[in-house]
């Protein structure tokens, strides 16, 4: 059953969104995943206890309440800084909303299309200091990029508190790399489930994103390293999660990058 080219181009309103974007201070349920080092993914948060998204502009995140968290049950996390050999401790924090937009052909009762909402914040953020490296933006596809641009076999990164192998849900973030994989595979594991402004990524057994991890990241990085950015968002898959050939669903967000920069403000 299902449970809930170069990647950055010039686009309209680009002047929104933060040049300085999926680069993580900190270099290095998801099935068979690893926990990550705290900073490697500072655009994910965490809305509630479970559901996080993705930090895309000051002030603005595809959904919210608690930023710059790595573990759960902590109020702060602690990470050693290599060159002054010292212990700099950073305080999570948590964040009411101002607006919601939802997709506006998005429907609940139906199937996952255009499952994709926006959330604004009622705090500020500022990336332009270094007062908090666990928060920062990630970088937005360009919207035509498609499933064929990213070329056969390229690796993924889906990120969150979901669902384990243990079936609990983790307290610490976690990661798990995963393939790409081409969307005639899919049209033909989910029939009229999957439509056009998805992709889908994983397949192989044992490694998936889970129940717990819907809203959370699927991320790219440049061949070369950093900058990361967001190519889709967890959707929907099969349980019992992780079973080989059976990739979970993503709502691509290259699709709806305009729609995205249309519903931004200054």
């Amino acid at each position: 059953s299902a449970h809930p080219r170069n990647l950055l181009i010039s686009e309209p309103k680009k002047s929104l969104l933060p040049e300085n974007c999926g680069r993580p201070r900190v270099r290095n349920k998801i099935f068979g995943g690893t926990p990550t080092p705290i900073g490697a993914y500072p655009w994910v948060v965490a809305l509630g206890y479970r559901v996080y998204y993705n930090v895309i502009k000051t002030n603005k995140i595809i959904a919210v309440i608690q930023l710059g968290t790595w573990n759960l049950d902590s109020d702060e996390d602690c990470i050693e800084d290599r060159n002054s050999r010292q212990r700099r401790c950073f305080s999570h924090i948590v964040s009411g909303f101002e607006d919601i937009v939802i997709h506006p052909t998005f429907d609940k009762e139906a199937e996952f299309a255009d499952d994709i909402a926006l959330i604004r914040l009622n705090i500020t953020l500022s990336f332009d200091r270094d007062d908090n490296v666990l928060i920062r933006p990630v970088c937005l596809p360009s919207s035509d990029l498609r499933v064929r641009d990213y070329g056969r076999g390229r690796m993924a990164i889906g990120a969150g508190w979901g669902l384990t192998e243990h079936k609990n849900y983790s307290s610490v973030l976690m990661s798990v790399e995963l393939p790409i994989v081409n969307n005639k595979h899919c049209v033909r594991r989910y029939k009229r489930q999957f439509v056009g402004n998805q992709l889908c990524a994983g397949g192989e057994r044992g490694k998936d994103t889970c129940i717990g991890d819907s809203g959370g990241p699927l991320v790219l990085s440049d061949p070369f390293g950093p900058p990361f950015t967001q190519v889709g968002i967890v959707s929907f898959g099969q349980t019992p999660c992780g079973g080989k050939s059976t990739p979970g669903v993503y709502t691509s967000v290259a699709r709806y990058r305009k729609w995205i920069e249309n519903n931004l403000k200054p």
